[in-house]
């Protein structure tokens, strides 16, 4: 279990606004994550970094848990640079969070291709056009639409309901998406909630460890009421913490799953601790600023604590790899005799089941001096007492 200190998120702006900052596709979202007074900030546990598209740099992300694309370009004119995306690939695949939200950046083409399935693989599900609501029809996120089995099913089935208020956080515009067909729907990201016009509000996808969410609407004032709505905070903190509980799935294995660690300095050497105390040397981990590459660790064979540390070091990062249970659904067990010999001694074998209670008492009679010895006691005293009353007897 991963426990942090402080939850640091970065923030990629792509609509930044210096001269009035209220109206950058931040700013809503910058003060979701702080909801405290100024004094309290820097003591607060969650530790926002928002940074403009074009000055995204991929060392950015060593010290985060979770990015957020705020309606991010990522073609053209102050876009994301080329080797921040190729570096979030690898961020979200090693165990931690993306949240992508849309805007008149987020491009169909452009996304299609460099998040989609023929680029990083990021994209829960291929985007389409952007849409506008209808000025006779009202657009909001209907909570009646949430994934019973998604993260924002505990805020649906609380007892405030605080999501009832979606219903008032009317959706101007969004971003279309294009719902794959049935037999798509395994490489596709799920529906966590729909809009009340039935299109799908918020989609989630596991991308190796981590796991990605694209928020079909803006966090800004332009395309709706929805940053300014009071479920607002809670959407972006749940969103937040269940992107971050992804983090430790990668510490957590099973017994011949590969155990992939990828070092924030490049130019140390690891070493390997197995759960038996022995050790191995890992080496250097190859890679630039842009492509950094992980160690692996494939012999996992003996459930227990593997340590990943620098050379020389007391410290490292521990992965926890748990006993492969399935192994046991088709173990025979050792023959009597096989046991014996592994023992050193030759023990009574008994088999389960309403017998095995009664030949156990047999065997537990027979081989203790218990009762042996309560019998002897019993005939002793009486003994005793008979001899004291014979003495005490009047001839």
């Amino acid at each position: 279990i991963l426990v942090r200190e402080k939850v640091r998120i970065l923030i990629v702006d792509g609509s930044p606004n210096d001269r009035e900052p209220e109206k950058a596709g931040s700013f809503f979202l910058g003060h979701a994550l702080l909801p405290v007074p100024e004094e309290f900030k820097l003591q607060y546990h969650v530790k926002p970094t928002i940074v403009k598209a074009a000055d995204a740099s991929p060392g950015q992300l060593n010290d985060k848990e979770v990015c957020i694309l705020v309606n991010a370009p990522l073609g053209g004119p102050g876009s994301v640079p080329a080797d921040f995306l190729l570096r979030l690939g690898e961020f979200v695949k090693e165990g931690h969070g993306l949240l992508i939200t849309s805007g008149p950046n987020v491009q169909r083409e452009v996304y299609n291709r460099v998040l989609g399935p023929t680029g990083s693989g990021l994209l829960p599900i291929e985007i389409g056009d952007s849409f506008a609501a209808p000025a006779d029809k009202l657009i909001f996120p209907d909570p009646n639409t949430i994934d019973e089995k998604s993260f924002l099913a505990r805020f649906k089935l609380s007892a405030n309901d605080p999501f009832l208020q979606l219903r008032d956080a009317f959706v101007l515009k969004g971003t279309s998406v294009i719902e794959p067909k049935a037999e798509e729907l395994k490489n596709s990201g799920r529906v966590l909630m729909r809009y009340n016009d039935g299109r799908p509000a918020l989609v989630g996808k596991q991308v190796g460890d981590g796991e990605v969410l694209l928020l079909t609407t803006a966090v800004d004032k332009d395309w709706g009421f929805f940053a300014t709505n009071l479920t607002f905070q809670p959407f972006i903190h749940g969103s937040i913490t269940h992107l971050i509980e992804r983090s430790a799935t990668g510490l957590n294995k099973v017994a011949g799953e590969t155990l992939r660690f990828t070092p924030k300095d490049l130019n140390k050497s690891f070493e390997l601790t197995r759960p038996d105390g022995t050790k191995s040397r890992l080496g250097k981990a190859q890679g630039g600023a842009s492509e950094q590459l992980a160690l692996t660790v494939t012999d996992t064979g003996k459930a227990g604590i593997y340590t990943i540390t620098e050379e020389g070091a007391l410290t490292g990062t521990r992965f926890a790899v748990a006993p492969d249970l399935r192994e046991s659904e088709t173990m025979d067990p050792l023959p009597d005799q096989q046991i014996d010999e592994l023992l050193g001694f030759k023990p009574e074998h008994l088999s389960s089941g309403a017998e095995a209670t009664a030949k156990a008492e047999s065997v537990r009679n027979r081989n203790e001096w218990t009762v042996t010895f309560l019998l002897i006691l019993l005939l002793f005293s009486v003994g005793e007492t008979a001899w004291a009353w014979f003495c005490g007897k009047a001839w």
